[in-house]
């Protein structure tokens, strides 16, 4: 976390924002010079997702002076699905699958 700063002699606002990998901006607030400002990864935004958080006075933001952060959770399966088609309702109590059909298998994460 970090906090306002002085800017020649004065309390300045601080523009944060947060970024997606794209450089799209998800997030973004103004914060009083004595607030400091903390980002949380929720579970389902942990792994594969990189966002980068950057701090400004102006307002513009450069992606030069911000920091790139990505989250890690272990994986927690809550439950799981058997299908014959994509989307499907589960069938593993009803049908018995043969050696080389298809199919699908759904995983729902904990988040």
């Amino acid at each position: 976390m970090a906090s306002g700063y002085y800017r020649n002699g004065k309390k300045k606002d601080l523009k944060w924002a947060v970024q997606n990998k794209e450089g799209r901006i998800e997030y973004q607030k103004t914060l009083g010079w004595n607030y400091k400002y903390g980002f949380r990864l929720s579970r389902k935004l942990c792994g594969p997702y990189t966002f980068y958080v950057e701090a400004s006075w102006s307002g513009n933001f450069d992606g030069k002076a911000g920091l790139s952060l990505r989250g890690e959770a272990p994986a927690r399966i809550v439950d799981s699905r058997w299908t014959r088609n994509e989307g499907g309702e589960d069938v593993r109590k009803t049908y018995q699958f043969s050696y080389g059909e298809l199919i699908w298998l759904r995983l729902l994460p904990k988040g």
